[in-house]
């Protein structure tokens, strides 16, 4: 994939779709496509990478590693294989500062974190900073982690709108913050125009049908759950705490 070699601040365009399953280093897999920390616009323009393989980073796993007030829309990525350690999703592993994601959908893959200790993750993100995030589906796309997990984005600051969790179980062990859609919902935000059908499944405590920990300030609107949710304490259908 040529975004691998492309510049941090460069305006990159998928021109077609592209069968990632020849996308390693020698015998092993990549942690990223992008190693870097991405600043420039990723228009994808409804194409679609399937069968990539993300599995051997120390942190920041997901086809951009990292992006600082960077835009990705129009994106498709189907039956990806993501593991990693902190921050850990399937498109970005942590977005700082002010960025926009729209029209992303990830399906029929599977997230998760190499072992347990490791924190932040999420279907489509790992963490995001502030921005928006619009218009994005993570579709039968299973999500695992230890600490900070959410269908979409393990930890977000980011104005949502219309994002989804379409039937893709959220699973964390042995510690908190766990969301059908969010995680860990940090400062206040808005959230609107939103579902999840995901179950979602921690040992621990702090988890809701779409938001595990929201701040209190923080607004949901027009938003549903229908997955089954189940915890320790602070356990709720859409919120598990609101502090």
């Amino acid at each position: 994939l040529s975004v691998r070699t492309a510049a941090a601040s460069a305006n990159l365009a998928l021109t077609g779709s592209v069968d990632a399953t020849t996308f390693v280093n020698g015998s092993s897999a990549y942690g990223n496509v992008f190693a870097g920390t991405y600043n420039g616009t990723f228009a994808g323009l409804g194409h679609t990478i399937s069968n990539l393989i993300l599995t051997n980073t120390d942190r920041y796993a997901g086809i951009f590693a990292q992006t600082s007030s960077a835009t990705v829309r129009d994106l498709v990525v189907d039956n990806a294989t993501i593991q990693g350690r902190h921050d850990t999703g399937t498109v970005v592993g942590y977005a700082a500062g002010t960025s926009n994601f729209s029209g992303l959908i990830v399906k029929n893959g599977s997230v998760a974190i190499e072992t347990n200790n490791y924190y932040y993750t999420g279907g489509l993100f790992g963490r995001v900073d502030n921005g928006q995030i619009n218009d994005a589906w993570v579709i039968n796309n299973p999500v695992s982690g230890h600490y900070v997990v959410g269908g979409v984005v393990g930890q977000s600051q980011a104005v949502s709108d219309n994002i989804h969790n379409v039937s893709s179980t959220v699973t964390a062990r042995g510690n908190h913050y766990t969301g059908g859609l969010i995680g860990y919902w940090l400062y206040a935000s808005t959230l609107s125009n939103s579902d999840s059908s995901g179950n979602v499944v921690s040992d621990q405590q702090r988890v809701g049908g779409l938001v595990g920990d929201a701040y209190a300030t923080s607004s949901i609107s027009n938003s549903f759950a229908t997955g089954n949710v189940t915890g320790s304490v602070y356990v709720g259908g859409i919120v598990g705490v609101s502090n």
